[in-house]
């Protein structure tokens, strides 16, 4: 059934009309009593101060603003500095949250965005494997969605991350499910790209593997979009602000001083603490686990085993978090990539999968949570819950690794 455009319009404006009374609610009874999302409110204050007084967001009258802000003092060692600590291009992405002149309702509003981010990338996870569950599934899907921890923290703390994730997958649909291609899909999925690097340690692996599949495939309207893209975006920022690459840097820099280390590192030097031998036994899985990545890319880009592309791109988002020099719990959300396709294939199985599938969801989300709770040190989460995570979604995926399919192209496997 196709709805006429008048329908779409109607239902569009009875959707945002629900969405306008849901976040008054949601400020008046959460975000104005409880001042949170304090991944957000960095960028936020950043982008704001700059906005609408030209502060520089990098600038130590910005960060004191901020710092006093949040802790009431200027931040001494061991506290977290608030930093904006992102490329300026953000404060574009970002602006109108960053219009918005009290951060109680800047609050509200990005967090009810976040939640619909996170159904909207569910939903498009959904479609783009192929999978169309039942409707009482489909119910516990989007409760698994909202309370998987990695999710359910970053709605907690307003993480840019699940913008990212959105993105990324948008993305892959444009490139790998829009069949025939178009060039202004292409295009599109290059600008997608492009705006996903405001967090490029979550992309640092999959944006490389996607411009070599598009050289593969002469599909230069990729190329060109996230080539234009970036321009538009670095270009504008030096304009604006000729010395922020230096500036960005020199936060990013102090990462270490407030931030978990590598997943690897926690791994060898604080669950299996191996003395001197951690950094070489550390750097030797780096080293595997690259070029094992490096294989399957191979596979998939030179012998052109394009039916295993999916499972690669799921493979690519969880060894970025194993071998990134910083991750965080909430950046894990992107493992939902990988996970949707071996819950719809578990489910599939008769006559127990779908009991399977609801106790292999129950596990991780409560698994996770428990983890947290077990491991919580005052307020702060344990450098702990970052490792199983990764490891379990790691062994998942070499596990439903797809047979070799030399030859075999995406259009025959769909």
């Amino acid at each position: 059934m196709t709805l006429s455009r008048r329908a779409v319009v109607l239902i569009g404006l009875v959707v945002l009309v629900l969405l306008a009374g849901y976040t008054w609610i949601f400020h008046d009874v959460f975000a104005s009593r409880v001042p949170g999302a304090n991944d957000f409110f960095s960028r936020w204050a950043g982008a704001h101060l700059y906005l609408t007084k030209g502060w520089n967001p990098y600038g130590e009258e910005t960060s004191l603003w901020i710092q006093k802000a949040v802790w009431g003092h200027p931040a001494e060692p061991g506290e977290d500095p608030s930093l904006f600590a992102y490329p300026f291009y953000t404060v574009f992405l970002i602006a109108p949250y960053a219009l918005i002149p009290t951060y109680d309702w800047a609050q509200a509003v990005w967090q009810v965005t976040l939640q619909v981010v996170a159904l909207a990338t569910l939903f498009l996870l959904l479609r783009y494997h192929h999978w169309r569950p039942k409707p009482w599934m489909l119910g516990v899907l989007v409760l698994w969605m909202i309370f998987f921890y990695p999710t359910a923290r970053s709605l907690i703390l307003g993480q840019l991350g699940l913008v990212v994730f959105l993105m990324t997958v948008w993305a892959a649909w444009l490139l790998f499910r829009v069949e025939p291609p178009r060039p202004v899909g292409d295009g599109w999925a290059g600008v997608l790209l492009a705006l996903t690097t405001v967090k490029p340690q979550m992309q640092f692996l999959i944006i490389p593997f996607v411009v070599l599949w598009a050289l593969r495939e002469r599909r230069w309207w990729v190329i060109g979009g996230l080539g234009a893209a970036l321009s538009v975006l670095m270009g504008a920022s030096f304009i604006l602000l000729p010395s922020w690459v230096g500036e960005w840097l020199s936060q990013v820099s102090l990462y270490p001083s407030y931030t978990p280390p590598a997943v690897l590192y926690i791994l060898t030097r604080e669950v299996l603490p191996l003395g001197p031998a951690a950094a070489i036994i550390e750097r030797i899985l780096d080293v595997l686990l690259l070029g094992y990545l490096l294989y399957e890319w191979w596979l998939v880009l030179w012998r052109r085993e394009d039916a295993r592309l999916d499972w690669v791109l799921g493979l690519i988002l969880v060894v970025t978090h194993l071998v990134a020099p910083r991750t965080a719990t909430t950046h894990f959300v992107v493992f939902t990539f990988a996970l949707i396709p071996i819950f719809r294939d578990l489910a599939r199985v008769r006559p127990w999968g779908m009991w399977a599938t609801m106790g292999l969801m129950v596990v991780l989300l409560s698994g996770m949570w428990w983890l947290f709770l077990a491991t919580l040190q005052g307020n702060q989460e344990h450098d702990f819950v970052h490792v199983p995570l990764p490891l379990v979604m790691f062994v998942c995926v070499v596990l439903t690794r797809p047979r070799s399919t030399s030859g075999r192209s995406l259009e025959a496997s769909a």
